[in-house]
């Protein structure tokens, strides 16, 4: 994180970071009939992200304040899992998914007005695309915050917020019992 002060009023503040997230799952069971013991289902995950972000906060006066932003995540996916099928009596191939790059965007506009010490809003956007679907949202936000008392507020807040499921979710396939393929 590096955060570089433009102007008695303006910061710009950037950071980039990693992550590293996996797991393996085995799925055992045993076949009383045969008095076999086998596996039933394996998969294995793993996800690399790459995040750059940087923000720039500029302070007009004492009662408004404004914060933009924008924000990249490369995910690197592998994901591999077979099961188990009875009818076939061998295992099928569900997921065969090897270093797939995937983006996802964001950028946000923040606009927070002090009415008066105990009364602001908070106003916004938030964009973001994800290339995997190519799908894009453009979101309002809005909040207001009354401190009626000292350590104590009222709260109200309205926002939509898209969700990107977990990548595992868009690499699904539905088995074709005919071409016996997914």
């Amino acid at each position: 994180t590096h955060t570089l002060m433009l102007s008695e009023n303006t910061r710009l503040k950037s950071s980039v970071s990693y992550q590293n997230s996996g797991s393996k799952t085995q799925n055992d069971t045993i076949d009383y009939v045969n008095e076999k013991y086998f596996s039933n289902y394996a998969g294995k995950l793993n996800e690399d992200k790459l995040t750059c972000a940087t923000q720039i906060r500029h302070k007009f006066n004492a009662k408004n304040n404004l914060a933009t932003g924008l924000s990249g995540n490369n995910y690197i996916t592998s994901f591999n899992d077979s099961a188990w099928n009875r009818d076939l009596q061998r295992y099928l191939l569900l997921s065969n998914i090897d270093n797939r790059s995937t983006v996802l965007l964001q950028a946000y506009a923040n606009w927070q007005h002090r009415f008066t010490d105990q009364l602001s809003i908070n106003t916004g956007l938030h964009w973001q695309h994800y290339n995997l679907n190519n799908e894009h949202a453009l979101e309002p936000r809005a909040g207001l915050k009354w401190e009626f008392a000292p350590k104590q507020a009222l709260s109200l807040g309205y926002g939509l917020h898209s969700q990107v499921q977990p990548r595992t979710v868009y690499f699904k396939k539905n088995h074709n019992a005919t071409t016996d393929m997914y």
